[in-house]
């Protein structure tokens, strides 16, 4: 326990490992949220990774949903949360920063289509689906600003 809180505030101190987008769009019944699975255990994530030379952390996000998801939109330039998670294979804990992106188009052709799903999920249905609390929380807390103007940020 103390181990992972130390490694917990290292990530913190050493700054974002990678980043990731939460893709969002409005439909009918309320805000949707997109989701994708991993490439190793089929979990529902969000679109994230690493960040490359001389990008931004917004610049990997959008590159990400682009990848990973095959989609494209607006995306806020400030980050709107931050997550941690173990990666089983590097044996470690990573740090993500996360952006909204506003959805404008999906692609059916898209890099990593071929090793993920997509869908798109209510609110609620997607917080359930997905396994770290902290990335619970932030689409349940994250998203309820929407409604308030966060989508401002974009």
């Amino acid at each position: 326990m103390l181990d992972e809180r130390l490694t917990s505030q290292v990530a913190r101190f050493r700054g974002p490992d990678q980043c990731g987008a939460l893709c969002w769009r409005a439909a009918d019944e309320g805000i949707e949220v997109l989701l994708v699975t991993s490439k190793t255990r089929g979990r529902w994530i969000l679109p994230k990774g690493n960040v490359k030379r001389n990008e931004t952390l917004y610049e990997c996000a959008r590159r990400e949903a682009y990848e990973e998801a095959g989609v494209t939109g607006r995306i806020g330039k400030k980050a709107i949360g931050r997550i941690e998670y173990l990666k089983p294979s590097q044996g470690r804990l990573l740090s993500v920063s996360i952006f909204q992106m506003f959805v404008t188009a999906q692609k059916d052709d898209y890099p990593e289509q071929g090793f993920r799903r997509r869908e798109w999920f209510s609110v609620t249905e997607a917080a359930d689906l997905v396994a770290e609390a902290e990335l619970r929380d932030l689409l349940l807390v994250g998203l309820a600003g929407f409604a308030t103007g966060l989508q401002a940020q974009i």
